[in-house]
């Protein structure tokens, strides 16, 4: 998790962050400060493949949300945030 994700609270906010941090956008500051190793993104998707009572769609929007195919600020990538961190929050 990115230390803006800990402090930001809504799409304003992080976009916000990210001008601050001399970003044209959030996608570069996720680029550019959420990296990971094969094995962390292997971990990642491990946990997502086990059973928590979401849907398939969820999953789905889940993974998309890991891979930055999902637009800040969209409905649904703040769902797929919500629902990772209900994740996040049960383990």
């Amino acid at each position: 998790m990115l230390r803006r994700d800990k402090f930001c609270q809504n799409a304003r906010q992080r976009k916000a962050w990210s001008f601050n941090a001399g970003h044209e956008s959030e996608r570069i500051t996720d680029r550019a400060y959420a990296k990971m190793t094969a094995k962390e993104c292997n971990d990642a998707f491990a946990e997502l493949a086990e059973n928590h009572g979401e849907t398939i769609e969820d999953k789905d929007l889940i993974i998309d949300l890991q891979l930055g195919k999902l637009v800040p600020g969209t409905a649904e990538h703040e769902r797929a945030r919500l629902l990772l961190r209900a994740r996040m929050d049960r383990d």
